[in-house]
C-alpha cells in the first residue's frame, strides 16, 4: 500500500512538471493565452468533450495564422 502511494505521488509530480513545461512553451503570446484561458473556463464550467476544445483550438489557430 505504501509503495503504491509513493508511486502515485511520483507520477503526479512528473505530470505537474510536464504540464508546467508544456504550458511555458505553448503560452507565448496573447492569442495562445486567450485561447488557453477560454478553453480552461469552458472545460471547467461545462461537460464538453475535450476533443471539441482541441478541434476548436486547431481551427482558431489556423484562422489566426492565415489572417496574421
Amino acid at each position: 500500500g505504501a509503495l503504491l502511494d509513493g508511486v502515485n505521488a511520483g507520477a503526479l509530480g512528473l505530470m505537474a512538471a510536464v504540464t508546467l513545461q508544456v504550458g511555458a512553451s505553448a503560452l507565448v503570446d496573447w492569442p495562445s493565452w486567450t485561447l488557453g484561458l477560454v478553453s480552461l473556463l469552458v472545460l471547467l464550467r461545462t461537460r464538453v468533450n475535450p476533443t471539441w476544445l482541441i478541434a476548436a483550438g486547431a481551427l482558431l489557430g489556423w484562422i489566426l495564422m492565415k489572417v496574421g
